[in-house]
């Protein structure tokens, strides 16, 4: 099932979809913020799909846009997970986030910098560091990555046209340096946002593939309280 729900960012109300199997209760739950394109449908359908396989999951619309600025605050991030925290439907020490390209970007910054953990983080296709580092106008530096959630998994075509692998595979180093479990999984033959059927970048096996690691490493980490990766 799919809801519109909405929750209290920094200065507005964000809007929001939750997508949840009918009937149960009590179970983890996942944060889903899409990249630069906005939320388009794929990302509703990735939410339902892994609402089929026993998650509640929350895909916010997180930034405004205008004149080609990307306009949000931390809190519109974070105010997703507290209203998944807070949700009596949720296991509130079971969350995850999954992100897309620059919500991937986003999210491993805002998360480093929260004081309280998820369980575990999805990177599809981020930016390398230095783009990161750029995108946040230089203000934050590589120690951040001290404080990452523990449990992270990366995803990244390695013919991805926006985000060279070796930016990723350097993120990767660099995630790895400070002790995170941290694991990165490549597709040959795949192009940036490879995963979304509308997309003409789409590559079924990899996206396949992809999704069944994803959801791999989320039962591990959140259902089955063993070694995530």
């Amino acid at each position: 099932m799919v809801k519109e729900v909405f929750y209290k960012g920094c200065k507005r109300e964000v809007r929001a979809f939750l997508c949840f199997p009918q009937g149960k209760t009590s179970l983890p739950g996942i944060a889903v913020f899409h990249g630069a394109e906005g939320l388009k449908d794929h990302h509703i359908d990735f939410g339902k799909e892994l609402a089929e396989r026993g998650y509640i999951v929350l895909v916010p619309e997180w930034f405004e846009k205008k004149e080609e600025r990307f306009l949000f605050e931390e809190e519109d991030i974070l105010g997703g997970i507290r209203y998944l925290k807070s949700s009596n439907f949720v296991k509130e020490e079971s969350l995850a986030v999954v992100g897309f390209s620059l919500g991937a970007a986003v999210s491993l910054v805002v998360l480093s910098k929260w004081s309280q953990k998820i369980k575990a983080l999805v990177l599809y296709y981020p930016p390398g560091w230095e783009r990161i580092r750029n995108f946040f106008k230089d203000k934050i530096e590589e120690d951040l990555l001290k404080e990452a959630p523990e449990n992270i998994l990366i995803l990244q075509g390695e013919k991805d046209r926006l985000v060279p692998p070796e930016e990723v595979k350097n993120l990767y180093e660099r995630i790895k340096k400070y002790g995170k479990n941290c694991k990165l999984e490549l597709y040959p033959d795949a192009d940036h946002a490879f995963n979304f059927a509308d997309r003409k970048e789409y590559n079924k096996e990899a996206a396949e593939k992809a999704f069944s690691e994803v959801l791999g490493f989320l039962d591990r980490c959140l259902k089955n309280k063993i070694s995530c990766l």
